[in-house]
Order: structure tokens, then C-alpha cells, then sequence
């Protein structure tokens, strides 16, 4: 590997991945190129899962295995880009696996354009099978973007994840960018807020090339009692990043804004949770004490949820009550339902349903 630098190195963090990081591993074997190492780093694994990956290292010489004590998804591709030998880099989560041809596309398209950050499509895969293309609507075709034309809405559905990008080592090297170790929630949006604000050329690829599947038993459908602290912890990082590689831009504050309120709202109905265990009172006031946050307060003020989200309204009102007792997921629903009928009419939502319901079957 030394000699010969690979062309990519993709990086790997798993825990307890057992029954799912063959499939993993084998959609990258079955790669068209060749240039390229895979960094599995196990993050503490108390399962089989560093026993079978031990196994591919030792029937391909391109594969290397790290192990480090629980530190959280972070710390493992931060260490994974320390390792990497390859001109980029890309992420590939433990239980999704790629398009066989994915990161032959991807570098083609990152070295035809020089790229610091080349990224494409996915698709989502429910647990009962169904698949949905998951695309940057905005962005009609393939090719390169240009930073000062970037939109907030286009951002935020860009940074959302690394696992649809590859990366110049070289780059994230030069400017020290790593993840957020501590965090749980919104490590990714981080990381490529730095990389896409500092990147001199992005490229966008309209293909979907990468697989990951929606696992209801993943961590963010857990109950976390310091839910709100890491919402908190998410949100300074998050202005931390926008004034350093994004000049502090009004418009991005303002969209970021909305995440934040987002992530205040997922955190109530965090404390919702049946396996939070807790008495209605302890409900209400872990919830009122959400609902109090002058930031959060400033954020729904400052943006258009006052006028758009029911529980927003509520929290202004000061209504804790009916925010504890209410679903936002029906609420957020409801809303859904209500903004398409506006937009395309009723007939226009009736028709994308039976589309569902017929691809379903």
C-alpha cells in the first residue's frame, strides 16, 4: 500500500455490525476498480462483527481492521482518515452497503473536475423493502457547483451526510477537518459544513449510487436522557462552523435556525418516549423546561414556524401541556398533508397516494 498509493480509501466504522457487515463489505468488493483500500474501525464491538472482518483482511491484503475501545462513530472515521493512504477519501455505513460502480463514478466525475467534494444520490430502504430515490430536487443534473451559488435549503440537503461523498485526503488534511467527538446527533451536517464551505469545486453526481437502510432499532429511535444537551452541543457547533467556512451568512443562520427548532422538537417527543419510563408529571416538566430555552424561543420567532408548526405555536403560547400530551408525528403529518393540498390541490395529493399504495404492492 505504501508503494502503491490507492486511488481511495474507504473508511468503515462498525459496532456490533454482525449480521449485516458482510453484505457491506462484499458490495465494495465487487468494485469494477481496483486502486482502493477498506479501514474497518470497530468502535468496541462486543459481537462477532471484528472477528468476521478480521476474516476479509486476511483474504484481501487490501483490507485493514483498527480497533479502539466505544468512542463513538466520530472517533472511528477520525481515525480512519488519520489511516487512509488513498488520494480521497469516502465513508460507508456498517449496515448499508453501494451501487458496485459507485466510487468508480464518483472519481472519475472528482478528478474530470478537480473536485474537493464529490457527491451523488442514495437510496432509502424501508424496513419492509420498499425503496425510495433520495435526490437533491434543486439541482437538476450532474456537474459542478459553484459555492456562491448555493441556496440554504440546497445546504442543508447536502450536509446532511458524508456517506454520499468522497473526499480529497489532501483537503480535509489541509484544513483539519474531523468530526465532532461527543456529539450524536448532526456529526455528519458538521463535518461537511466545514468541507463544503472551505471545498474551492463541488460536484454533483444525479445518480443514486449508495444503499442505506432505515433501521428502527438504530440509536435515534432510543430514548437519551440528554437529548436537549445534545441538541444544544449540535447547535453551537453548528455556528461555530457557518462563521468560520460560511462567513457568518445571514441566510444560512436563518436555515439553521430551523434545524435547530427541528432538533428542539425531536427532542420533546424524545421525553414521549414509552422507554423513557417517565410519570406524566416528569414529562411535563422535562418538556416545559424544553419549551423555555430562550434560544429556541428566538429561533421559532425568527424563522416562519410561528405560522407553520402547530407545536411552535404552542411553545409561544406557553401551552405545555397540550405540547406534552400531543403526537408531533400526527401533528407534522397533518401539516404535510395540509401544505401539499395547498400547493398541488386535492386530487393532485389522492393521485401521488394510489402511486404509493400501488408501488407498494
Amino acid at each position: 500500500m505504501k508503494n502503491n498509493p490507492p486511488k481511495i480509501s474507504i473508511v468503515i466504522p462498525f459496532y456490533n455490525a454482525e449480521k449485516y457487515i458482510s453484505q457491506c463489505i462484499e458490495s465494495i468488493l465487487a468494485q469494477p476498480i481496483s486502486s482502493y483500500e477498506v479501514i474497518l474501525v470497530d468502535d468496541g464491538s462486543t459481537d462477532d462483527g471484528f472477528s468476521i472482518c478480521k476474516k476479509y483482511a486476511l483474504q484481501d491484503g487490501r483490507i485493514t481492521v483498527l480497533h479502539q475501545k466505544n468512542q463513538g462513530v466520530s472517533a472511528a472515521r477520525n481515525r480512519g482518515i488519520t489511516a487512509a493512504c488513498g488520494e480521497y477519501v469516502g465513508f460507508v455505513d456498517s449496515d448499508d452497503y453501494i451501487r458496485p460502480d459507485m466510487f468508480q463514478v464518483l472519481l472519475g466525475h472528482a478528478e474530470r473536475y478537480d473536485a474537493d467534494v464529490t457527491l451523488c444520490d442514495s437510496i432509502a430502504i424501508s424496513d419492509d423493502g420498499v425503496q425510495e430515490h433520495e435526490t437533491i430536487g434543486s439541482l437538476g443534473t450532474t456537474g459542478l457547483l459553484q459555492k456562491a451559488a448555493i441556496q440554504p435549503s440546497v445546504l442543508l440537503e447536502m450536509a446532511g451526510a458524508v456517506w454520499r461523498c468522497i473526499y480529497k485526503t489532501s483537503f480535509l488534511r489541509n484544513y483539519r477537518i474531523q468530526f465532532p467527538v461527543g456529539l450524536k446527533i448532526a456529526e455528519d451536517r458538521i463535518f461537511n459544513l466545514y468541507a463544503m464551505g472551505y471545498a474551492e469545486r463541488m460536484v454533483y453526481v444525479k445518480e443514486p449510487l449508495y444503499f442505506r437502510t432505515l433501521n428502527d432499532n438504530s440509536t435515534v429511535h432510543r430514548y437519551h436522557a440528554d437529548y436537549p444537551a445534545i441538541v444544544e452541543r449540535g447547535r453551537v457547533a453548528t455556528v461555530e462552523a457557518l462563521e468560520k467556512a460560511w462567513d457568518n451568512h445571514p441566510k444560512f443562520q436563518i436555515c439553521y435556525k430551523r434545524q435547530y427548532v427541528e432538533g428542539c422538537l425531536n427532542a420533546i417527543e424524545n421525553e414521549k418516549r414509552a422507554d423513557a419510563h417517565h410519570s406524566f408529571l416528569r414529562r411535563y416538566l422535562e418538556i416545559r423546561s424544553i419549551c423555555r430555552n430562550e434560544k429556541l424561543i428566538d429561533a421559532i420567532t425568527s424563522t416562519s414556524y410561528q405560522q407553520e408548526n402547530l407545536t411552535c405555536k404552542w411553545i409561544l403560547q406557553k401551552r405545555y401541556g397540550i405540547v406534552s400530551l400531543r403526537n408531533q408525528k400526527i401533528l407534522r403529518r397533518a401539516d404535510s398533508v395540509m401544505s401539499q393540498i395547498q400547493k398541488g390541490g386535492v386530487r393532485k395529493y389522492i393521485g401521488r397516494l394510489v402511486k404509493k399504495v400501488v408501488k407498494r404492492r
